[in-house]
């Protein structure tokens, strides 16, 4: 690789380039002496020397140098003629650019000034047209306004002729009757050539002195025309009323053995065992307790009496014999019944259930959905499982169990766990049929068939491929 040749130059006579005037290497040329010097380092001096007049070498370098001096000129007077023709084709390009700036300026100012010229005659348009409908709507409700005044007028002066007329038509059928009348006796007397009237006014003004009806009436049967007292039976109650005293006979069953099963406390009345009849004397004195009135009632009831009344009873049944039956129900599966005493299954028999599992409650610190897996542990006794693998897991909150335990378990969460039995437990990851389930610590319960004792859930009863679901799990034999 050649180094680029450096050329300092002096137009001073005699002037020779000092050491600190040039690199090492670097030329310089008096143009006037017509020398060439050049700075060198010999053995570590360094030196400025003439170049001598009989080297070829320097004057070779030393016509370059001119011919360098030549083409600089010639490239600077080109540069001259570039510089000069980019203004001029810049000086063109922006008139030209000018022109058409000015030719589009007045062409969009030729259009705005039509469309203001166009929105103005439209603005005007809907001016006159605006004023013209509010003028033809202003006069149409001043037509209006004067036609409903003169319909008012001559309606009002119809009217007012009408009641005229009326009035004179009332006069010339009162006879010239004075215009209010103020008791019964002034419109008979102002119409007393209307017989039929006046005796239904004469009927009316008896009204109040009357002692019997004019058409007596029937009242369960018995006949009343206000002049006495009646007696009335109520057919089938064996309730009596004459005047103000009542008495009654009440059958109360139509089987013996029912009735034997009752028995009263009465004053003077009286109860018939056989036929099942209560007897209460007259009584006139329904205010106050008297003798007749009922002060005490028991039931005693034999499995016949309570078959014999459809098998219910409002009371307790005591029975000394065994009850046979298919069937033992509150009635409905959310009605709660109590079972008393100490009971065993006879020889050979046994209890079964529709659901799978015994359970168990437990208070806990929220409401947890059926299939989650629960630990010890939380404000109270159990929380939702947060360690994988944890050794106080307690179990999957049951869906439906078969058995419960603990029923007076009292919180306001509380949990219900499978302790034995087959369950849906909520599963993380893919399961085969007999693997280990221990908690997964998101309240969900994994595969681990290393898993230590205490930390296992159950076994899976079936396969599972996906990310989460719900498997059943026999669980509490593990």
């Amino acid at each position: 690789m050649t180094n680029p040749i450096l050329i300092k130059r002096s137009a001073v006579a005699a002037k020779v380039p000092a050491t600190a005037d040039l690199a090492l290497g670097e030329l310089a040329i008096n143009t006037v002496d017509g020398k060439l010097y050049l700075k060198k380092n010999v053995s570590g001096t360094e030196t400025v020397v003439e170049v001598g007049a009989a080297d070829a070498t320097a004057k070779v370098a030393a016509e370059a140098i001119l011919r360098a001096d030549g083409i600089t000129a010639a490239i600077s007077t080109a540069a001259t003629d570039a510089t000069t023709k980019a203004n001029a084709a810049q000086a063109a390009a922006i008139s030209t650019a000018a022109s058409d700036a000015t030719t589009k300026a007045n062409a969009a100012q030729a259009a705005a000034i039509s469309t203001a010229a166009t929105d103005a005659t439209t603005k005007a348009n809907a001016a006159q047209a605006a004023a013209i409908s509010t003028a033809a709507s202003d006069a149409t409700t001043k037509a209006n306004a004067a036609q409903a005044a003169a319909i008012s007028t001559a309606a009002s002066d119809a009217t007012t002729k009408a009641n005229a007329a009326q009035a004179a038509a009332i006069a010339a059928v009162t006879n010239g009757a004075g215009a209010a009348f103020d008791t019964l006796l002034e419109i008979q007397n102002a119409m007393a050539t209307d017989a039929e009237l006046s005796a239904a006014i004469a009927a009316i003004s008896n009204v109040p002195s009357a002692t019997k009806l004019q058409t007596a009436r029937t009242i369960q049967g018995v006949s009343f025309d206000g002049t006495a007292p009646i007696t009335v039976v109520t057919a089938g109650t064996g309730i009596s009323v004459s005047g103000t005293a009542v008495s009654s006979t009440i059958t109360q069953y139509t089987d013996a053995a029912a009735r034997a099963a009752h028995s009263f406390v009465a004053g003077s009345g009286a109860y018939n065992s056989t036929t099942g009849v209560i007897t209460i004397p007259t009584n006139t004195n329904q205010l106050t307790n008297g003798a007749g009135f009922i002060t005490g009632y028991t039931e005693t009831s034999t499995l016949a009496q309570v078959t014999a009344r459809g098998a219910t009873t409002a009371t307790a049944v005591t029975l000394a014999g065994g009850v046979t039956t298919t069937a033992l129900t509150t009635g409905a599966t959310a009605t709660a019944g109590t079972i008393t005493g100490n009971w065993g299954l006879g020889a050979g028999s046994k209890l079964s259930a529709t659901y799978a599992d015994l359970a168990e409650n437990y208070v806990a610190d929220a409401e947890y959905a059926p299939g989650t897996v629960v630990e010890f542990g939380g404000d109270f006794e159990v929380t939702s499982s947060t360690e994988a693998g944890t050794t106080r897991v307690a179990g999957v909150v049951t869906t439906a169990p078969a058995y419960v335990m603990n029923s007076e378990c009292a919180g306001e969460f509380i949990v219900t766990l499978a302790l034995q039995g087959r369950v849906p437990v909520k599963v993380t990851g893919s399961v085969r049929k007999g693997d280990l389930l221990v908690s997964a610590g998101n309240g969900s319960a994994h595969v681990d068939n290393s898993a230590r004792s205490g930390t296992i859930i159950g076994k899976s009863l079936e396969n599972f491929t996906g990310e989460t679901g719900v498997i059943e799990v026999a669980v509490g034999r593990f």
